[in-house]
């Protein structure tokens, strides 16, 4: 089990990933109404207010009390370079 311990935005998700694969990501937000005219159930909508609110609190120290160290994004999106360029490597 991997966890992140970077707290990022999404255009700084988005432009680690960009690093890592050599392919552009985007980000575009969109409200829930939004979300909704494009067909997702109002659930999913929901769910992401959750998580932009919210999100997951996870205490590291408590983590690695159960054998899981923190790692970077960056750390993380590069010891899954190979199988992220694979998943990548139809997208302009």
């Amino acid at each position: 089990m991997s966890l992140v311990e970077d707290k990022l935005t999404l255009a700084e998700v988005a432009a680690a990933l960009s690093a890592v694969t050599g392919k552009r990501c985007d980000v575009h937000t969109v409200n829930v109404e939004e979300v909704l005219a494009l067909g997702f159930h109002e659930g999913v909508a929901m769910s992401y207010v959750w998580m932009n609110v919210e999100g997951y609190q996870v205490d590291p120290q408590q983590a690695a009390g159960h054998g899981i160290q923190p790692e970077s994004l960056k750390t993380f999106l590069v010891s899954r370079k190979a199988l992220l360029q694979v998943a990548y490597a139809g997208v302009a």
